[in-house]
């Protein structure tokens, strides 16, 4: 395997051809955009003190993805003040769904972090508090919508269905 301009990973096919094969970032994406990792890991660590975070990405059914963040630090947290606070430096679909708290980095033998064995979170609590984080985002962008609508301009305001929400 080869990584070229530290952005695709290649490898050589029986044919002696560069295949590629994948990207040799950490990033992920999440409702159609390209997600690292690391700057989440970085907003959480600022903002609550631990020496060590890793944010790992699940795609569920029926989701466009979700985001778990893994600390070792006992920590108290409110998730709910944490996300909030969150969203001052990232923008929505970038705050995690859950927060997990783990006894041990998973690591490979060459030292370094083994994202793929990160524990999984409960993948209902995810989509809960995922779907209503994209609930609020909803309410909050018909909010900015609807303040700019003046009786006569003859804009038309697109009501929000279940699905949507």
């Amino acid at each position: 395997m080869l990584c070229l301009g530290r952005k695709l990973e290649v490898q050589w096919d029986e044919n002696g051809n560069l295949t590629v094969v994948g990207r040799c970032t950490d990033k992920v994406k999440i409702q159609g955009n390209r997600v690292e990792p690391a700057e989440i890991e970085s907003v959480f660590k600022r903002l609550t003190g631990a020496g060590w975070a890793a944010v790992r990405a699940f795609a569920e059914e029926g989701s466009s993805g979700l985001l778990c963040v893994y600390y070792t630090n006992a920590l108290s947290l409110d998730e709910d003040a944490l996300r909030h606070r969150m969203e001052a430096y990232l923008s929505y679909y970038m705050i995690p769904s859950c927060f997990l708290q783990i006894e041990e980095i998973p690591l490979r033998t060459n030292g370094k972090l083994d994202r793929k064995a990160l524990p999984a979170q409960d993948p209902a609590f995810c989509a809960a508090a995922s779907c209503h984080r994209r609930a609020r985002h909803q309410v909050q962008r018909l909010s900015l919508c609807g303040e700019g609508l003046q009786a006569g301009e003859g804009h038309r305001l697109r009501a929000l269905s279940e699905g949507d929400l």
